[in-house]
Formats: structure tokens, C-alpha cells, sequence
């Protein structure tokens, strides 16, 4: 997948190009927000990408991962199954990234290495050294400190 081509400037940095991830890439560029996706895997769908177990499904109906905000795409779209299969949900992933074109501003293989607040802005560094500074960071993923604390309370 070709990376794409990251900005001088941006409005915003989203970590993660899961559900969460692309709804906010979505609803900011209807905002006119210039925004960038760091994701550190090779493609979208965040959990339902990187989960590929037999077996893996979600708990709730197929239809609680529809998008709700356009009911032409929950038209478009035929969940095959009542509680979709992780294969399925990937494809509605992908589906939903190619529809509305997605890609082209999220950056495939990245991970952001640390955020440092400084005066309004938020350095963040990514692979290469490379930093820059932008107005707003959110992030579409638990930070790793979240996951280890979470962990620790056993």
C-alpha cells in the first residue's frame, strides 16, 4: 500500500485507523480540518485487522457496526451473517475506506513514538526521526501506559 504524503501542516493527528479512527477522519474532513491517520498496521480496521484468530467474531449484532451517519452506505451494505465474522467485519472496513476515500490521508506502518505538549501544539514522532507539531492529537486507540496499567491490577 502506498504511503501517503504527510503535510507541512495539520489541523490534527488521529493514532489509529480502526472504526473509531475512520469515523473521526470522516466527520473532521467534513469540518474542512486538515488531518492525518498514523497507523501501524498495513491497512484499516484496527482490532478486527490485527485479531485474525478462528473463530474471532463480535458479541452484539452486525448491524451496531454499521455506520449510522449514512444510510446510503448502511443501504449498500449486506451483512452475510446476524454476528459478523471477523473476515466480514475487515471487508466492511475496507469497504467503508474505499467508499469514502480514506486512504489518502492515512499513513499505513507508522507508529507514534511519544507526545510532548508544548504551547498549544503536540510534537509527535514517527519512524525516521522525523517530528513535526500539531494543534491536536486524538487518539483512536487505549495509549500502550493505559494497557499496562490495565494489566498490572490483576
Amino acid at each position: 500500500m502506498r504511503a501517503a504524503r504527510m503535510p507541512r501542516s495539520l489541523d490534527v493527528v488521529i493514532v489509529g485507523a480502526g472504526f473509531a479512527g475512520m469515523y473521526m477522519l470522516h466527520r473532521l474532513r467534513g469540518l474542512h480540518m486538515s488531518t492525518r491517520v498514523f497507523e501501524a498496521g498495513s491497512d484499516v480496521g484496527g482490532t478486527w485487522y490485527w485479531n485474525r484468530y478462528p473463530g474471532a467474531r463480535c458479541d452484539v449484532e452486525s448491524m451496531q457496526y454499521s455506520y449510522s451517519f449514512s444510510p446510503e452506505m448502511q443501504q449498500e451494505w449486506q451483512w452475510r451473517e446476524l454476528v459478523a465474522s471477523q473476515p466480514e467485519i475487515l471487508r466492511y472496513a475496507n469497504h467503508v475506506a474505499d467508499r469514502l476515500g480514506l486512504r489518502r490521508d492515512i499513513q499505513f506502518a507508522t507508529t507514534v513514538h511519544r507526545q510532548v505538549a508544548v504551547a498549544n501544539t503536540i510534537p509527535e514522532s514517527v519512524p525516521g526521526g522525523e517530528s513535526r507539531l500539531f494543534p491536536f492529537r486524538l487518539g483512536a486507540t487505549v495509549p500502550p501506559e493505559v494497557r499496562l496499567q490495565e494489566r498490572s491490577r490483576d
